[in-house]
C-alpha cells in the first residue's frame, strides 16, 4: 500500500502535491503551460482511487477532446491498475449520456448531419440558396449557446434571426426532435434546462459523484459552467486551467468562468502552477513578460526549470515573400540537426500558409498542416483557379463543371446532364455549354451565356493583362466575393481570395506563365499530404501541442494582434493567442516580422533575451561598394566590420545585414 501512494505522489512537485492532497474546499489550479496540469488532475484521480476507504464514490472528470479523456484514462490506469468508478470524458459527451436517460434522446446528428437536414428544408421551403446553410447552422448554434429555442420569439431576434430562418429553425427543431434524435449544441444547452426543469436529477447526480474535476477550465462555456453549478457540491469540485491560456472566445468560451468560480464558490483554495518544465529560460522569460502586459489576470511568475542558453531568435524580413524564403532555408538547415526537430510554423489566419507551402515545395520538404487544408486544396481557391484551368485547357471537363458551380446559378442536375451528353456526342466542353445555352430557354439558358461571356472575357483581360488581372475580373464580375461574404461572414473565406488575388498579380509583375502558374499551385498542393517533422498551424490550433523548435511568422501590426480586433479585451485575446505559440516551443523559438510595423505585443520581450536576425538572403554585392535588392532597391555599403556590412539604401535609409547569407551558426 505505502508503495502504491508513493508512487502517485512522489513524481510531483510541491505546488502538484498541494493540489493533488488538497480536499474539504472548492479547489482552482491556475496552471501555466509546460506545468504539468494534466499531471495534476491524473495523480489527483489515482490518488481518490487509492483512498478507498474515503467516501468519495464515484469520479466525474471533464475535458474537452476524446483523445484527451482517453490519454488520461490509461495514465491513471497504470498508476493503479484500475480506472474503474472514474466517468472520464467530455462535456459533450456527459450530456449525451443525460438526454439518453433522461430525455429519450436516441440519435447524435454531427455537423454534417445538421447541415444535410438544413439543405432538405431549405429545398423543401423552395429556397434555392442550399449554400446558405452552413451560415443558418451558425445562427442555429449561437441561439442554442444562449439557451435560445424557437419559442423564443424576441431571443431569436435577439441573435440576428430573420423570420423566415426563424421559420426554417423550428423546423429543423421540429423534425430532429420527432427523430428522438440531438445535434452538437443540443448536448449542452438541452443538458443546462434539463438540470434546471429537473431539480431531482441534478440531486441525484451531486450525490453520485462525490468528486468533480474540469480540465482546460479557462475554455468552457457559459453553459457549460452553468452544469458544473447545478451537478457538483459544496467542497467536491477541482477545476484546472489559466487564463492567460484563453483564446477561444469566438466559439463560446470565457475565461470569465475562472474569476466568477471564485465568487460562486465559497472559499475556494487557488493553487499556482508556476513551474515550467517544457521550454528553456529565454522562451519562458519572453513569453511571461509578454503576458504580464495583460489587466485582465491572476498575477503569476512563470520559471523554468530546463537550463540552457538559448536565446530567442528575431528576424525582421522584408515581405511576406522573403520571410517564406527564410522558413524554407531555416526549415533546411532544422532538418539536417535532428535535435531541432520536430518544428512547427505558425500563422494567425490560414491564408497565410501559402507563401510557407511554397516555399517547402521548392525545396522538396514534405509537411502536415494542422486543423486545415492546404491553400490549394480551399474549396473557394480551387473554384478560381478552375477558370485559369478552363482557359488553359478547354478540355478540361472536370475544371469547366467546378467553375460552372462555384456560385448558385440556377443550373442544376438536369442542365448538366445535357452538357454531358453534348461532351459524348463530340462537342468540346465548353462547345458542349454553347449548344446547351442556344437550347435551354429562360434564366437557365441565359446563365449559361452568361458564365460563356465571364470566361472569354476573362480569358481577354489574361491575354492583354496578365493572371492577377482576369482573377480579379472573374472575382468581381461573378460577385463571388458578395457571395463568400454572405456564406462566410467570419471573412476566412474572402482572406483566402484575396491572398490568390496577391499571388496573381506577383505573378503578373514577374511576367509568370499561365502553364507556370498553374503547375506550381499544382505541385504545392499535392506536397500537403507528405509525412515528416514539420508542421504548419494557425496559433489557435496550435493550443495543447508542444514541438523542438517554433517559429512565428508575420507577428506584425495588422496580423498579430487582427486588423479586426480593436477593443481592449479582444486586444488581450491576441496577446494570450501569441502567447500559447511561443510556449509551445521546447528548444528553439523563432519569431518573425514580415513588415516595417513588428507587433507592439514584442516590446515587452526582453532585449537581451533576443537575438535579432536581420538580412536579406539574396542581398547582391555587384561591386566594391555596391548591393542591390529587389525588394529594398539600391544602396551603398558604408561599413564592413565584425560579419556585419551597413548599407545605406537609394530612399535614404540605413540597415545593418549579417554577412553570413544564413546566420544560424547555433546550429552547427
Amino acid at each position: 500500500m505505502a508503495g502504491e501512494v508513493e508512487r502517485i505522489l512522489k513524481p510531483l512537485n510541491e505546488a502538484q502535491l498541494e493540489a493533488v492532497l488538497s480536499f474539504g474546499q472548492p479547489l482552482l489550479v491556475l496552471a501555466g503551460p509546460g506545468a504539468g496540469k494534466t499531471r495534476v488532475i491524473v495523480h489527483k484521480i489515482a490518488y481518490l482511487l487509492w483512498k478507498k476507504p474515503i467516501p468519495f464514490k464515484r469520479i466525474l472528470a471533464v475535458t474537452f477532446t476524446n483523445k484527451a479523456a482517453g490519454e488520461m484514462k490509461e495514465r491513471v490506469h497504470s498508476l493503479v491498475g484500475t480506472a474503474e468508478n472514474v466517468d472520464l470524458m467530455t462535456f459533450h459527451a456527459f450530456g449525451a449520456r443525460l438526454l439518453r436517460r433522461y430525455s429519450g434522446i436516441k440519435t447524435i446528428y454531427d455537423r454534417d448531419d445538421s447541415i444535410a437536414l438544413i439543405k432538405r428544408i431549405m429545398k423543401d421551403f423552395g429556397w434555392s440558396r442550399q449554400d446558405k446553410a452552413s451560415a443558418i447552422m451558425e445562427k442555429i448554434s449561437r441561439a442554442k449557446s444562449k439557451l435560445i429555442y424557437p419559442w423564443d420569439e424576441s431571443g431569436l431576434l435577439m441573435v440576428g434571426m430573420m423570420p423566415d430562418e426563424a421559420d426554417l429553425y423550428a423546423e429543423y427543431q421540429k423534425r430532429i426532435e420527432s427523430s428522438e434524435a440531438a445535434d452538437f449544441d443540443d448536448l449542452i444547452a438541452k443538458t443546462v434546462l434539463l438540470l434546471q426543469e429537473r431539480p431531482d436529477i441534478a440531486e441525484y447526480l451531486r450525490n453520485l459523484y462525490g468528486y468533480i474535476l474540469v480540465d482546460e477550465f479557462q475554455d468552457t462555456s457559459p453553459n457549460q459552467y452553468e452544469i458544473l453549478k447545478l451537478i457538483s457540491g459544496i467542497n467536491n469540485i477541482c477545476v484546472v486551467g489559466d487564463e492567460d491560456q484563453s483564446i477561444y472566445s469566438w466559439r463560446g468560451a470565457t475565461m470569465e468562468n475562472i474569476f466568477k468560480f471564485e465568487s460562486d464558490f465559497r472559499n475556494v483554495k487557488i493553487v499556482i502552477l508556476d513551474l515550467n518544465y517544457r521550454s528553456l529560460p529565454a522562451i519562458v522569460k519572453a513569453a511571461s513578460s509578454m503576458i504580464s502586459r495583460n489587466r485582465y489576470r491572476h498575477e503569476k511568475k512563470l520559471r523554468n526549470v530546463k537550463e540552457g542558453d538559448l536565446p530567442i531568435f528575431f528576424r525582421k524580413s522584408y515581405s511576406r515573400e522573403d520571410e517564406a524564403e527564410f522558413v524554407g532555408v531555416l526549415i533546411e538547415r532544422l532538418i539536417s540537426k535532428k535535435e531541432f526537430l520536430p518544428v512547427a510554423v505558425f500563422y494567425r489566419a490560414n491564408y497565410q500558409s501559402r507563401l510557407i507551402e511554397e516555399s517547402l515545395a521548392l525545396r522538396g520538404i514534405g509537411y502536415k498542416i494542422l486543423g486545415s487544408t492546404g491553400f490549394f486544396d480551399r474549396r473557394e481557391v480551387k473554384d478560381l483557379i478552375a477558370y485559369l484551368r478552363i482557359i488553359a485547357n478547354p478540355e478540361d471537363s472536370v475544371a469547366l463543371f467546378r467553375a460552372l458551380h462555384h456560385i448558385p446559378r440556377g443550373i442544376g442536375k438536369a442542365t448538366d446532364e445535357l452538357i454531358v451528353q453534348r461532351i459524348r456526342d463530340g462537342f468540346t466542353p465548353l462547345e458542349a455549354v454553347s449548344a446547351v445555352s442556344l437550347e435551354l430557354k429562360g434564366k437557365r439558358g441565359k446563365a449559361l451565356k452568361d458564365f460563356l461571356e465571364l470566361l472569354n472575357k476573362s480569358r481577354r483581360v489574361l491575354l492583354e493583362e496578365g493572371i492577377g488581372a482576369a482573377l480579379r475580373y472573374i472575382v468581381e464580375e461573378s460577385g463571388f466575393r458578395d457571395y463568400l461574404r454572405e456564406i462566410d461572414p467570419s471573412g476566412a473565406r474572402e482572406e483566402n481570395v484575396d491572398e490568390l488575388l496577391r499571388m496573381g498579380e506577383e505573378a503578373q509583375s514577374a511576367g509568370v506563365s499561365l502553364d507556370d502558374f498553374l503547375e506550381r499551385a499544382s505541385l504545392t498542393t499535392s506536397m500537403d499530404q507528405a509525412a515528416g517533422d514539420v508542421v504548419l498551424s494557425t496559433l489557435h490550433a496550435a493550443k495543447g501541442l508542444e514541438f523542438e523548435s517554433v517559429i512565428i511568422v508575420t507577428v506584425d501590426e495588422g496580423f498579430i494582434p487582427h486588423s479586426k480586433v480593436v477593443d481592449a479585451e479582444g486586444i488581450e485575446e491576441e496577446r494570450r493567442l501569441l502567447y500559447v505559440g511561443m510556449t509551445r516551443a521546447k528548444k528553439l523559438l523563432v519569431i518573425s516580422s514580415a513588415t516595417f510595423m513588428p507587433s507592439k505585443f514584442l516590446s515587452a520581450i526582453p532585449e537581451e533575451l533576443v537575438r535579432r536576425i536581420e538580412f536579406p538572403e539574396d542581398i547582391l554585392i555587384s561591386s566594391g561598394s555596391r548591393v542591390s535588392h529587389p525588394v529594398l532597391g539600391e544602396g551603398e555599403i558604408i561599413s564592413r566590420e565584425n560579419g556585419r556590412i551597413t548599407v545605406r539604401l537609394k530612399d535614404g535609409r540605413v540597415l545593418t545585414f549579417i554577412e553570413d547569407m544564413v546566420d544560424l551558426k547555433f546550429l552547427d
